[in-house]
């Protein structure tokens, strides 16, 4: 790829956009040249390495880990109903344990201790999701992958991308998108709203589905008040989504030119922290405020969560 000047252009080595490289450009361009041009990835946190055990977790309680289960939770001759979602909760706790166990030990290469009550947390998440039977119905398909052809910015890179929770119009839910956040941060119906790559991408691969618009469901653990929260970002009409679809696209192709043509001059203000909320810079490094007490859910017993 050439640029106007003629000089050449470094591309990401991997040609396609998905809503974290979107976000991470648009609060960043520096750190999206840093990451995916110079590779140099940051290292990961503990913050990330918590939230991928206990989605990994999830998408063994909804699915079974990749269609495969130790115990049997994918086996077709295994009984439906309680036998199939206790087979699968043990795995998603198994599964939890293994990639607890691993961040704990990847933590501790770099002088990061990682206490016992984190790892309860994260079991009491899962119990808290477990409770609610997402997928009770086993019509609802656990990291859905989705791919969107685009030509922005005459570069032709697909949008790719993994859906925590793809729920299709005739299921228990309805037309809905799941995305599961274990999170330091606050949350908000507000911030849902504003919220504006991942609920339009991926909502703009379910109606290139199903033509039918779904609501876009931010399912949010938090680690500091131990609740359970969903927030929806939803569309009045088709008219509405096409709007909000049409300003996305134009600023995808702003950043799709830009990284055709090399620029990642920081031009503006860095917005947010994904993470805690806090305003974020080049410098910033995400707080863990101190967590609450929690204890494990009793077999049984319904844990606390609250729907925005």
């Amino acid at each position: 790829m050439k640029s106007n000047n003629s000089e050449s252009v470094l591309l990401p080595t991997t040609h396609h956009w998905s809503a974290s490289r979107f976000m991470l450009f648009e609060q960043c361009p520096r750190a999206f040249e840093d990451r995916y041009i110079n590779g140099l990835a940051s290292e990961p946190s503990l913050a990330m390495l918590f939230g991928h055990s206990v989605h990994t977790a999830l998408e063994a309680l909804h699915q079974g880990h990749r269609g495969v289960c130790r115990n049997g939770c994918a086996d077709g001759h295994l009984a439906s109903g309680a036998s199939l979602a206790n087979a699968r909760l043990e795995e998603a706790r198994s599964r939890y344990f293994r990639e607890f166990d691993s961040m704990r030990a990847r933590l501790a290469e770099v002088d990061v201790t990682v206490d016992g009550t984190l790892y309860l947390e994260g079991l009491r998440m899962i119990d808290q999701v477990n409770y609610l039977g997402l997928n009770r119905d086993g019509e609802s398909r656990s990291e859905r992958r989705i791919t969107i052809p685009t030509s922005w910015g005459g570069l032709d890179w697909p949008v790719v991308g993994a859906v925590d929770l793809w729920s299709p119009p005739w299921s228990q839910h309805g037309a809905v998108v799941w995305d599961f956040k274990t999170t330091v941060g606050s949350w908000s119906e507000t911030r849902a709203g504003k919220e504006t790559w991942q609920p339009l991408l991926y909502s703009w691969a379910y109606v290139r589905a199903y033509d039918v618009i779904p609501t876009f469901r931010y399912l949010v653990l938090s680690r500091t008040t131990g609740e359970l929260n969903t927030f929806d970002r939803r569309w009045r009409s088709r008219r509405e989504f096409d709007r909000d679809l049409e300003s996305l696209s134009f600023a995808a192709e702003e950043i799709a030119e830009a990284v055709a043509e090399g620029r990642y001059d920081c031009t503006r203000g860095h917005g947010t922290c994904l993470e805690c909320g806090a305003p974020f810079g080049h410098g910033h490094v995400c707080a863990t405020p101190k967590r609450s007490t929690v204890k494990l859910t009793g077999a049984g017993k319904a844990p606390s969560y609250a729907s925005g």
